[in-house]
């Protein structure tokens, strides 16, 4: 049975008046009975990180809907693969984009419009369609009758990632393609902090390959020297830091640590642990394997780089000068010197605990670095 809708019996009684020559009347009972209300779209950027989070917590399901959902990258994959079979537009004008994107790409919506009184944080988030978050727009669940589904098990379900992942490793070169890069780091990422048992299986190397790697290097040689200090005493020192720190930052220095064993390995430089000299802090350092120059160093909450020969250039700098404007670009870093020659930048991590804006900072930072790398 159809209910009464009381805003349909003014909108009656408003063209009524007007029939009758009555247009003031028909204002008049509008403003009273069901007045015009500004309803502002809901204004939010996530970062991939959040986004894939969020993803990862609902198991890739619309909870909407309670339909199945698919990885962005893996859309987006697919695209790159079978561009003629499966097109994508940047506008996702379905003229020419497969109604796909719209139809299983994942989003972020909040279950209470924000314009509505709905708070911005996680509990007012939940995973939609891009074509859900459409329909929901500025409603409460409420006007559309709706109601949340259970969130699905990732273990059963994973949107396709593990699949993902294990293109990409097998293809490394689509790490290059922004629209698959910009997903592959924090589905990896988040996979390796929760869900390692969803993470496609490493080959085995063979006995004597992994204790040619244990061994020292000669120069030009990825090496990594343990001086006083190891990657397990730079983890525990994070820990020993915790109170200073949000749970987002101490993620975020084991990922900036990880982003430093590919940098070692991609540019032939050495990762050397050492302590501090009251022993408080345990550094992780890049530097070439002369270990003449060091080109980046992190400890407990800081982390900063440098080019140390400006006037030459090499892979090393070039990635260093990439993230630094990248971060300036997007205001992560404000730059202090004249020239970006000196290519330097840096973050720190500490005093982040129950600040949210330096968390979203601090995720986005690794993003950029794991993209660039």
């Amino acid at each position: 049975m159809i209910t009464n809708d009381k805003n349909i019996d003014v909108l009656k009684q408003a063209a009524e008046y007007i029939l009758a020559g009555k247009t003031y009347e028909a204002g008049n009972v509008i403003r009273k009975d069901y007045p015009f209300t500004s309803i502002n779209k809901d204004s939010r950027n996530y970062t991939k990180t959040e986004q894939m989070e969020q993803f990862f917590k609902d198991g890739f399901i619309d909870r909407y809907f309670g339909t199945k959902l698919i990885n962005p990258g893996m859309l987006r994959l697919l695209s790159e693969k079978l561009p003629e079979e499966f097109p994508y537009q940047a506008n996702w004008n379905t003229e020419v984009c497969h109604m796909a994107y719209w139809d299983y790409t994942p989003t972020i919506d909040h279950i209470d419009p924000i314009s509505r009184g709905g708070k911005d944080d996680k509990s007012n988030w939940t995973t939609t369609s891009m074509k859900g978050n459409l329909a929901k727009s500025n409603y409460t669940m409420e006007q559309l009758n709706f109601h949340l589904y259970s969130p699905g098990d990732i273990h059963e379900w994973d949107g396709l990632s593990k699949l993902f992942i294990e293109i990409v490793d097998k293809n490394p070169e689509l790490k290059q393609l922004s629209g698959i890069k910009d997903w592959y780091g924090p589905t990896k990422r988040i996979m390796e902090q929760h869900y390692t048992d969803l993470l496609p299986e490493k080959k085995t190397v063979k006995k004597d390959t992994a204790k040619r790697h244990l061994l020292p290097q000669k120069t030009n040689r990825r090496n990594i020297v343990n001086t006083g200090a190891d990657k397990q005493a730079f983890l525990d020192n994070i820990k020993n830091h915790s109170d200073k720190l949000s749970d987002t930052a101490i993620y975020a220095m084991s990922d900036i640590l990880a982003v430093f064993e590919n940098i070692s390995r991609k540019f032939n430089l050495s990762l050397v642990y050492s302590r501090s000299g009251n022993g408080h802090r345990v550094l992780a350092t890049l530097k070439d394997n002369d270990n003449k120059s060091v080109f980046a160093e992190y400890s407990n909450g800081e982390i900063w780089a440098t080019g140390q020969d400006n006037n030459k250039d090499d892979d090393i700098k070039i990635f260093i000068r990439s993230v630094l404007n990248r971060l300036i670009e997007e205001k992560l870093f404000k730059k202090t010197e004249n020239s970006l020659s000196a290519s330097q930048w840096g973050i720190n991590l500490t005093g982040s605990k129950g600040n949210s804006s330096i968390d979203k900072q601090i995720i986005r930072f690794v993003e950029i670095l794991n993209e660039e790398i």
